[in-house]
């Protein structure tokens, strides 16, 4: 239950909900020119009965105010639905995308007043309901625009490799629902840990002193633990500040040569890149820095190891 404000400012209470086939001819009605434009010529009920997943927004009334309906296999019939994987590998050169992280949008209807607001809600719902989701494409004549309200929860693909009649846009997770992970608190979380605590309560540290809680995480033991989320939002956001900043001194950041590195698996193993500033950036456990090799670990074996092989192979050679 969400409250929304429509284009007429006023806000009201939604619900979101599985869409059951009793729904079919409600959402029939809010079908319009513009959605079979981008959706083609679309069956409600027989969509529904396919759907991996379909979410219906209703008000206090009961009346539907948006829906969108989910399959695991791209619209348009543009590949086989058991081979899809292969078809955007070879067309956008991706290996991300996988059927256990991704689901396709074959339609979004919504009152003109909750459009915009009704998009983003889905689209929250729908990564909340599937933690497992990563990404949802939506594929649309390249003859036609994408509407505004699906703008805000959309962004192009690069473009594709192959000449393709048909525009591919993507959601990504951690820009609408991200993914918390939990795990132990270590001393090295102190300076991290030390503004939150402080913007909601200043006299911890007047009363227990400046290093209160690493002295707290460093006591863990079986029965005493501390824990801590992490997450990319923060992130993404200074790679944004940086992308900005940047730009005021006639300066781009070319994102395909930036790397992140996942230290302490943070982002987990379900994605290898990130997108920021409507460019790519890999996730990796190593890179090369002034010529050495930088592994996640933080341990310098593995350019030691790296070294020690050098210099055998130039032993061989003699």
């Amino acid at each position: 239950m969400s409250a929304v404000a429509s284009l007429s400012s006023t806000e009201e209470v939604i619900t979101s909900r599985r869409t059951e086939s009793l729904d079919a001819h409600e959402i029939s009605k809010l079908i319009t020119p513009s959605t079979t434009g981008m959706f083609g010529r679309i069956n409600v009920l027989y969509l529904l009965e396919k759907s991996n997943l379909a979410v219906t927004l209703e008000n206090d009334n009961k009346e539907i105010v948006a829906h969108a309906a989910f399959l695991d296999y791209p619209n348009h019939s543009l590949a086989d639905p058991a081979e899809w994987v292969p078809w955007i590998q070879s067309n956008y050169k991706s290996n991300e995308y996988t059927p256990l992280n991704t689901l396709f949008m074959h339609l979004f209807v919504a009152q003109a007043d909750y459009a915009l607001e009704g998009a983003k809600e889905i689209i929250r719902t729908v990564f909340n309901a599937v933690p497992e989701l990563h990404y949802i494409f939506l594929f649309i004549p390249s003859t036609v625009s994408l509407e505004s309200s699906l703008e805000a929860v959309f962004e192009p693909v690069l473009d594709p490799e192959t000449v393709c009649q048909y525009t591919a846009f993507i959601a990504h997770r951690h820009l609408h629902f991200p993914v918390l992970r939990v795990r132990k608190a270590r001393v090295e979380d102190h300076d991290d840990l030390i503004p939150l605590f402080t913007q909601y309560n200043s006299d911890l540290t007047a009363m227990y002193g400046d290093y209160f809680l690493a002295e707290l995480i460093e006591a863990q033991n079986e029965q005493n633990h501390a824990v801590v989320c992490e997450s990319m939002k923060a992130l993404i956001g200074v790679l944004e500040g940086l992308s900005e900043e940047s730009e005021c001194v006639c300066l781009q950041v070319y994102w395909t040569k930036n790397k992140i590195q996942a230290f302490n698996d943070l982002f987990g193993t379900a994605i290898s890149s990130v997108f920021v500033c409507k460019g790519s950036v890999d996730l990796v456990v190593k890179f090369t820095y002034l010529g050495s090799n930088i592994h996640v670990s933080g341990y310098s074996s593995y350019e030691v190891c790296r070294l020690i092989g050098g210099a055998w192979e130039v032993m061989r050679s003699l």
